[in-house]
């Protein structure tokens, strides 16, 4: 693939629906401290360009978990980081998959579980039919609605509240322009410490799981693998940009208007923001609805196509390999088309599950990122970092990063303090049916309260620890900080890798020398052997070296024609 579709293609996969809807929302329920995360990110994808493409790119990897496999010489370790990567990779398609529906039930009142069935099966059937390269070329054609969907809403939106002066006048006024939350404790939501620090460690998952690696190796060189992760700065700096500006906008509008529109009953989840606001305002504007959903269901398809293609990959390269060994390539490929099936029906089942389900939707997706991804970066780098780690430390230290993430994780959602909003849009301008609407939706929450209060606050209380109100941004730096270093821990306690040296090309780049010396043991380059293809002489021959460690050479008869090579 060409550097350009697979620079747009990474981007697209992991900037879906979820923050399209999700960022807006955080800036009009919080403040714009979450914008540290796109800093983030893009501190993800320097390391990303610079310190995980020169190491994966060369060993030409089908699956990302054959990493761990060669590197650890151990079946068990690969078939441990591609039961973290799959799992990952299926709670984030379920998310991405309810974002969209959550917005078409808010814009045209379609069921929620309608929209994810429809979504799910259009998805999984593209990707079923045309594997990887339809995945990046489809992603391309979402990026284009994506941006142009989000980018026309928003300068019809600043037209609306006056201008850009005049939205940013109500959005410092009304305390949503933050940047100064330095605070050192874990247990508060937003910091700069947390969202540059603990973001970077929830994104890094997304650089090394199998949706990134196939697009990575699928470059013609090493150099375009990088500048595609590159590129992903700058894009990530303009879709930063407009949806912390949408953001804003929402909150200007509304309070202007003086009708929040979920306290008033209008809609039920405040993930429906975004698409509420554009049917409110944009109604008497013929196909704009339709560009916003388009552009919501473009981000939310590349991520699930992307997704089912990775996890199909691992299940034959990872899952099945031994049992698939002697297969012919045409069963293979029926396989991969199956569990396609299969994964996209896994997602669709999760995606309606996750329904009920509060809080932002980045948030839901962050921390599904960083509770299942985090304990995977930490066996990856563990291993690319220290050749003496072995199969028995990664192999434990993953088991115990990922039960202590999982447990933090779920005991956070479930008995965590939640913390606490900014002021909120009045409600004084709703008109009298959204009046009614908000009585009998406080009344019926009121009763509700009322009704479980005793029994909620006692579960809570004798549930609750103080880990739970960890800030769900750390929760990528926990899984990999206790995978690695119980990892590296157990690996010296168990000999180390003093029986089977490991080689240097499965050491970064950048380590390599420093441990050159008595450490790991240096690879020769694989030789192939070539039988020549048609019954011609040979005139002459060319040998080219493509990549670093590899030369090829190529065969031509008289007329300069390449015979083989």
């Amino acid at each position: 693939m060409n550097l350009l579709p697979v620079a747009l293609s990474l981007v697209v996969t992991f900037q879906s629906a979820i923050s399209v809807l999700g960022v807006p929302m955080e800036h009009y329920i919080y403040d714009t401290m979450t914008n540290y995360m796109f800093v983030a990110i893009m501190i993800a994808n320097a390391i990303q360009a610079l310190v995980l493409v020169p190491l994966l790119y060369p060993l030409r990897l089908t699956s990302t978990y054959e990493y761990f496999g060669r590197r650890f010489k151990s079946r068990a370790g690969q078939l441990l980081g591609t039961i973290m990567g799959m799992l990952q990779t299926l709670l984030y398609m379920a998310i991405v998959l309810l974002a969209p529906a959550l917005a078409l039930e808010a814009v045209a009142g379609i069921p929620l579980w309608l929209s994810i069935v429809v979504v799910g099966i259009i998805g999984t059937f593209y990707t079923s039919i045309g594997g990887i390269r339809t995945v990046i070329w489809t992603d391309v054609f979402q990026f284009i609605i994506l941006y142009a969907g989000l980018v026309v809403i928003l300068i019809l939106g600043i037209n609306k509240v006056g201008g850009v002066n005049r939205l940013g006048e109500i959005a410092v006024a009304g305390d949503r322009v933050n940047f100064s939350t330095t605070d050192p404790d874990p247990r508060v939501r937003h910091t700069v410490w947390g969202l540059l620090i603990g973001g970077m460690f929830n994104w890094l998952p997304n650089c090394c799981n199998q949706s990134a690696v196939q697009r990575i190796c699928s470059m013609r060189s090493v150099r375009d693998a990088k500048m595609s992760c590159l590129l992903n700065i700058p894009l990530i700096v303009i879709y930063g940009v407009v949806l912390s500006l949408v953001g804003l906008l929402l909150y200007a509008y509304f309070t202007l208007e003086q009708c929040d529109p979920y306290l008033s009953g209008a809609i039920s989840n405040n993930n429906q923001l975004v698409p509420y606001f554009v049917m409110r305002v944009f109604h008497n504007v013929p196909g704009l609805a339709g560009i916003f959903i388009a552009a919501l269901f473009s981000g939310a398809l590349s991520s699930l196509s992307s997704g089912i293609n990775s996890m199909s990959a691992n299940t034959l390269q990872d899952l099945l390999v031994d049992v698939l060994k002697d297969a012919q390539q045409y069963k293979k490929t029926m396989i991969a088309k199956l569990v396609v099936l299969v994964y996209g029906a896994l997602a669709v089942g999760l995606a309606y599950l996750a329904r009920s389900m509060a809080g932002p939707v980045t948030q839901i997706a962050v921390t599904a990122m960083g509770a299942a991804g985090g304990p995977m970066v930490g066996i990856l780098f563990l291993g690319a970092t220290f050749p003496q780690a072995n199969w028995i430390g990664a192999f434990a230290g993953g088991i115990i990063g990922i039960v202590v993430n999982m447990w933090v994780a779920i005991g956070s959602v479930l008995y965590g303090n939640k913390a606490p909003k900014s002021l909120p849009v009045s409600i004084e301008g709703c008109i009298a049916q959204n009046l009614t609407s908000f009585a009998t939706f406080n009344l019926t929450n009121t009763e509700s309260t009322v009704t479980n209060f005793t029994t909620t606050e006692s579960v809570q209380q004798s549930m609750h620890l103080a880990i739970y109100d960890l800030s769900y941004m750390y929760f990528g730096l926990l899984g990999f900080l206790v995978t690695f270093i119980f990892g590296l821990f157990i690996s010296l306690c168990s000999g180390m890798d003093r029986e089977d040296p490991t080689e240097e090309e499965y050491i970064f780049p950048c380590l390599r020398g420093f441990w050159r010396v008595g450490y790991i043991a240096s690879s020769k380059p694989p030789t192939f052997t070539v039988i020549k293809t048609k019954t011609e002489k040979v005139d002459h021959q060319e040998t080219i070296a493509p990549i670093k460690g590899l030369e090829m050479t190529r065969w031509y008869n008289n007329r300069n024609t390449a015979i083989t090579e």
